[in-house]
């Protein structure tokens, strides 16, 4: 009985680590359920400029990266009003988003209900957005503006911030 335990195991792992589908270049860590042989990306790194690219939700499509997305970094991208609700949807384990030289003017958010950070910088951010301000997780804990047009903070944003840390 052990003998074919560690039978259908050993087939089980190795279907699971080598007969997978690949990742796309930008996935820089996948995860790899034992069942499941899609591409399930945990941190992505899309940068419009290296892929050749001006939209970067054509690369957040979850047949493409799977949905158990923890990490996502978009560089370099137009997204002059940040990004969609239904690009993020289907990471329901999207913790961290980090968005850099995004020109990004304006975000109606709002974020999906799992991000903890969120870290925006050198955008043309003049306001907080909305996506910053209302309907925030409850887990979110972390953000950082950096290098961005903003001059006023209003007290009702400062306190929607009261559960960040940082």
């Amino acid at each position: 009985m052990n003998v074919a335990w560690a039978c259908i195991l050993t087939i089980v792992l190795v279907r699971s680590l080598a007969l997978r589908h690949p990742c796309p270049s930008y996935c820089i860590a996948d995860v790899r359920p034992l069942f499941d042989d899609t591409c399930q990306c945990a941190y992505a790194n899309i940068n419009c400029v290296a892929l050749n690219a001006t939209d970067p939700t054509e690369f957040l499509h979850p047949e493409d990266v799977g949905t158990h997305m923890f990490y996502l970094q978009i560089s370099r991208c137009d997204l002059r009003t940040g990004l969609s609700q239904m690009s993020l949807t289907p990471f329901v384990n999207l913790n961290k988003l980090m968005l850099v030289y995004s020109n990004m003017e304006s975000w109606e958010g709002p974020m999906p209900p799992s991000v903890g950070s969120v870290m925006i910088r050198y955008s043309r951010l003049r306001s907080i957005p909305h996506a910053l301000q209302l309907n925030l997780p409850s887990n979110f804990i972390i953000l950082f503006l950096e290098s961005s047009p903003i001059s006023v903070i209003p007290d009702t944003v400062v306190a929607a911030w009261a559960n960040l840390e940082r």
